[in-house]
């Protein structure tokens, strides 16, 4: 409970005191403000309210490489630990 602490009252200080928008900002100059809108606007151009894209979920899921790192994940991740850490893993 004391580790999860100062994440805690980080999140809460984040949600009170960082603005969602750059309208309601207060440390943004007009300048600053208006072009850090310009620039929203033109990351949001190319999303769209279409939903999940199936065909990239599908690519994700048939891709090899992502098999072979799951795979590897899963079946013995000690491998991926460095050498002090695994003396002290139970599945070494």
């Amino acid at each position: 409970m004391v580790e999860g602490l100062p994440s805690f009252l980080l999140a809460v200080a984040v949600f009170l005191f960082l603005p969602s928008l750059p309208v309601r900002s207060r440390y943004l100059t007009e300048d600053e403000r208006n072009l850090e809108i310009k620039r929203l606007n033109l990351d949001s151009l190319n999303e769209g309210n279409a939903g999940v894209d199936w065909a990239g979920v599908k690519r994700a899921l048939t891709d090899p490489k992502a098999w072979i790192v799951s795979v590897s994940l899963y079946v013995h991740p000690p491998l991926l630990l460095p050498k002090t850490a695994r003396r002290f893993c139970i599945l070494v």
